[in-house]
Parts: C-alpha cells; structure tokens; sequence
C-alpha cells in the first residue's frame, strides 16, 4: 500500500545481522510484484558499514544478488555519512524524467497556466 506506484525504493538491510538481508530479498521481491510498469528505480544498501569487523552478510554475496537482480548496491554507514547521499543521487539519476511541456498553441492556453485575476466590479459585494 505505502510504494504502490513508487517510481524508486531504498531497500536497507543491517550487514551485522543476516536475517535482515534475508527481508531485504523479500521486500525487494514484493516491490517487483506490487508496482508495474517495469518496477522502480531499486538501491540495496548494506548499513552499518562502520562495523565492517561485525559483518554477517558477505560482501561478495550481497553484490552477486543486486547484480542478479538488476539493483544499484550500495554499502552506507549512516552513523558516518558514508554513501548516504550517493546512494539517493544514483536513485534520483536514474529515475525517468518528464517530457518538457508542449508549447501552448498560438492564442491558446495550456491547461498549466494561471487565469488571469477576474477585473473587480465596482459596487460588487466582496471588493
């Protein structure tokens, strides 16, 4: 219900806690099924990087699985701010930009123009 739509998704799982990457699989899998239209924009990314001496999901293991499911992948520490921002700016670039609106025809007016303000009357009864 929450990504119904979604053009993007951050898929974050703890690299200290296997069963988390276990769920990310998951989430990653519902988000496929859930949102058409090709899916979105999917980054996995293993936090917690500033506790690489406590990893439980290998590096290699959690790479081969974004490679194989066509995810950006991404090893962050949000305590550190390591690839947080980087992380957002590889989504963001690889999200479909909207076609530049057509130009209104001559006299015409596009449906995303202003009306102009109404000429009060006077004497009207809100002037």
């Amino acid at each position: 219900m929450y990504y119904r739509g979604a053009a993007a998704a951050l898929v974050v799982f703890d690299l200290t806690h296997a069963p988390s990457f276990d769920r990310a699989r998951k989430w990653v899998a519902e988000l496929r099924a859930s949102v058409a239209g090709g899916g979105p924009v999917i980054a996995l990314v293993a936090n917690k990087a500033d506790l690489a001496e406590q990893r439980a999901v290998a590096e290699d293991e959690a790479r081969a699985y974004a490679a194989e499911a066509g995810l950006l992948y991404f090893e962050a520490s949000a305590k550190d701010n390591v690839n947080v921002t980087e992380a957002f700016e590889a989504v963001a670039e690889r999200l479909p930009r909207p076609a530049a609106p057509e130009p209104a025809a001559p006299g015409g007016v596009r449906l995303d123009d202003a009306p102009a303000p109404a000429a009060r009357r006077a004497g009207a009864c809100c002037s």
